[in-house]
């Protein structure tokens, strides 16, 4: 018989907890961490290893709970009558999350439930502990009517305005997330748009923090994932063939995080030099004295090997081992993807060129450059042409700014600035990295800029906040800073993982394979492309790339 009752599951979790109590203390490492019930239908907070276990009575009245740093995987949890606190920390951000979540909808639930009657019939039972059942809508719906997120709850994280919209998981992407759930090493590649930053950032999300790295080959695409890039992760500047040294240099610098670390996340494989991935490889079995391939650390690698190659700083060879919603579009990206390019489709590109675009909104397309020097000095030269004055914002530090350096230190905007948002702030109102909007004013009172973006008109734009942590030490490291850059120009290079609204490229530059696919897909659909110059030639796909 089926239950017409729906229920969410109610997630255990897996964390480290130091347990406080007047002046003891212990510290529990991988501990189970459950909501339970008692023989009295009394709600129990269990916290286990394979060792010890520790229950705990809570109520609504008798528990407060921080969570401003869930998102890092920690939170707090005092239990005020009984004198005790419970510091969680290294849980998997969003697995911590929904327990809190399920946690407080139980505690809701069980304001006024318990009765005397009850109480004495389940005194003849004999002592029990039974796990929390799924929770129900009924229970999500209380939690909202309660106008709380969590009984006692403090007000650490104030309520956002934003609306957040959470994809829901093709099959494909649940598998991926499964497979690296289990332990396993793992590649998944994809075209241009097809959701591996959005993969990432899920993979993230339900990985133990403290012995997870999160690294890029590039600092680009370190920044847009929150991680770090891998030269920094390991201490290894480039390849060597005396591996020993170079583990002997790494041991120096980053010892501590080579020995710590289980799981190696790694963006834009494709452009890591072979070479250097071998030398990471024998790099991590010296360091942590281990003969398994890469000394035990799980591995979760994802790229795309028709973009753009590694940047390879000698002659030799380079040595390698959902975007988009227009169909046509999708078709012209992927051909040239596997370097097709016939004269249908050269001709498509060619008539993109002859269109103008709409700037009546005052919003200029992008122009994608292959040299990042081009970049500089057209915005330069752009900016000082506007006749209004400057407003210069300053970012604001703590730890080693150095760290961030990929987030400006300052920004320079006039009114009339061409710009690009930098983070995602609103999907549902498409204000995600890459959206192009042009400063319209400063507001009297703060000072920020006021953007009328392509996707959503005018709207206010204020500091926000970009974290680091540093391999070595593990602190973390912040910088907050509007999520601007100018926008006349940018390179096709730090493109990669971008959608952009309005996007003008001339292919006639291009000097890498794979370099122009990468620049077309940074469009949304035609109307969002203009090209001058095509030539098949460069256009084709690494030969080599293809035979994967």
């Amino acid at each position: 018989m089926t239950s017409s009752r729906k229920e969410l599951e109610f997630p255990r979790l897996r964390a480290t907890v130091r347990i406080e109590k007047n002046s003891n203390s212990e510290t529990l490492k991988d501990a189970s961490i459950s909501l339970q019930r008692n023989e009295f239908r009394d709600l129990i907070l269990r916290f286990e290893t394979n060792k010890v276990s520790r229950k705990f009575p809570i109520s609504p009245k008798n528990i407060t709970v921080h969570r401003k740093f869930a998102s890092e995987g920690k939170a707090t949890i005092k239990l005020l009558d009984l004198k005790t606190v419970a510091l969680v920390s290294n849980a998997p951000p969003r697995q911590l999350i929904l327990f809190l979540k399920s946690f407080s909808s139980k505690l809701v639930a069980s304001q006024g439930v318990a009765k005397s009657r009850e109480r004495a019939l389940a005194s003849l039972l004999p002592n029990s502990l039974t796990d929390i059942s799924p929770i129900t809508l009924t229970d999500a719906q209380n939690l909202k009517k309660s106008g709380s997120s969590l009984p006692g709850a403090t007000p650490d994280t104030p309520k956002s305005t934003r609306r957040r919209i959470s994809p829901l998981l093709t099959p494909e992407q649940r598998e991926v997330i499964s497979v690296v759930s289990s332990g396993l090493n793992l590649f998944f590649t994809g075209g241009a748009g097809t959701g591996k930053s959005f993969i990432i950032r899920k993979i993230i999300g339900s990985l133990p923090p403290e012995t997870t790295y999160v690294t890029a080959s590039t600092g680009v695409a370190a920044h847009q994932i929150g991680g770090t890039t891998l030269h920094s992760f390991s201490g290894i500047p480039n390849y060597s063939v005396d591996v020993h040294k170079v583990a002997a240099q790494a041991e120096k610098k980053r010892g501590a995080a080579w020995r710590k670390c289980k799981i190696l996340i790694i963006d834009e494989i494709s452009m890591v030099d072979g070479r250097y991935f071998e030398t990471l490889e024998a790099v991590a079995r010296i360091i942590r004295n281990s003969d398994k391939p890469f000394g035990g650390i799980q591995l979760v690698l994802t790229g795309d090997f028709l973009q753009l190659p590694p940047v390879n700083e000698s002659k030799g060879k380079s040595v390698f081992l959902k975007r988009q919603s227009d169909p046509g579009f999708i078709s012209l990206l992927n051909n040239l993807r596997f370097g097709k390019c016939t004269s249908m489709i050269t001709k498509t590109l060619i008539e993109t060129g002859k269109k103008a675009f709409d700037t009546s909104d005052g919003i200029c397309a992008t122009r994608l450059c292959t040299h990042s020097a081009d970049v500089d000095t057209i915005n330069r030269l752009e900016l000082k042409k506007l006749k209004n004055p400057s407003r210069i914002f300053k970012a604001i530090d703590t730890g080693s700014s150095a760290a961030l350096s990929l987030v400006e230190k300052e920004i320079e905007l006039k009114i009339g600035a061409q710009v690009m948002l930098t983070k995602n702030i609103s999907i549902s109102e498409g204000l995600v990295n890459g959206a192009r909007g042009v400063v319209t004013q400063f507001e009297d009172t703060t000072g920020n800029p006021m953007i009328k973006f392509k996707s959503c008109g005018e709207r206010r734009v204020t500091f926000e906040k970009w974290n680091y942590k540093c391999p070595s030490s593990g602190s973390l490291q912040t910088r907050q800073q509007l999520p601007l850059r100018l926008a006349w120009a940018f390179s096709i290079h730090k493109s990669q993982g971008m959608t952009l609204d309005f996007v003008q490229v001339s292919l006639s530059k291009v000097f890498e394979a794979g370099q122009a696919y990468v620049a077309l897909s940074r469009a949304k659909d035609f109307s969002s492309l203009r090209e001058s110059k095509t030539y098949d030639t460069d256009l084709l796909a690494n030969k080599r790339k293809k035979e994967l």
